[in-house]
């Protein structure tokens, strides 16, 4: 006989390292409920059905009900998104020219980052930049001008966006001037 299962989930996005619970619910009939997810890299089960999130991304969990003697498997399936983490950024002045250079460290599951500038903190936030590397410097800074960053980081083959980083900011320095000494004393 055929019989359903359904899943009760506390939520479907997760941050990296947050767990959330998956329970099923089996119309009829006993059977060995398993759980199994098609991308490891995102998200870890357990055989109580506790999920927490490895990386960014979306991937798929499987609840399985095996067969009995009475009744077919059953299977439920949930979608599961887990949100990179916020890239903590760094800024510095480039020596030699004095533009602002914002840096990050890797974040787990992220494929891609964007660095957002604004003029001031509560100001309009303008995507300036995105890329597949660590850093970003502002070339078109002006000297004396001060500006506000901040950063997010993309699992592009989902396009799941993690939260931004913190705000900071920094001012543009003049370039550092190249002197060149010559000797004019005669000998």
């Amino acid at each position: 006989a055929t019989r359903n299962v359904s899943a009760i989930l506390e939520k479907n996005c997760l941050a990296i390292g947050e767990t959330t619970k998956i329970s099923a619910i089996v119309s009829k009939g006993g059977g060995t409920i398993t759980y199994e997810v098609k991308d490891e890299d995102v998200v870890n089960v357990d055989a109580n059905g506790n999920i927490t999130g490895v990386a960014g991304g979306e991937t798929v969990v499987t609840i399985k009900v095996s067969e009995t003697e009475n009744y077919q498997t059953a299977t439920e399936t949930v979608k599961m998104i887990v949100i990179p983490c916020a890239p903590e950024i760094t800024l510095k002045n480039v020596e030699s020219t004095g533009k602002i250079k914002v840096t990050w460290k890797e974040v787990k599951g992220a494929e891609k980052y964007r660095v957002y500038r604004a003029a001031s903190k509560g100001g309009v936030y303008k995507k300036v930049f995105t890329t597949t590397g660590l850093s970003y410097v502002n070339t078109s800074a002006k000297a004396g001008e001060k500006y506000y960053y901040k950063v997010c980081a993309i699992r592009n083959q989902d396009d799941v966006v993690s939260e931004f980083s913190s705000v900071k900011y920094r001012t543009c320095d003049l370039a550092r001037p190249d002197i060149t000494l010559k000797n004019l004393a005669s000998t």
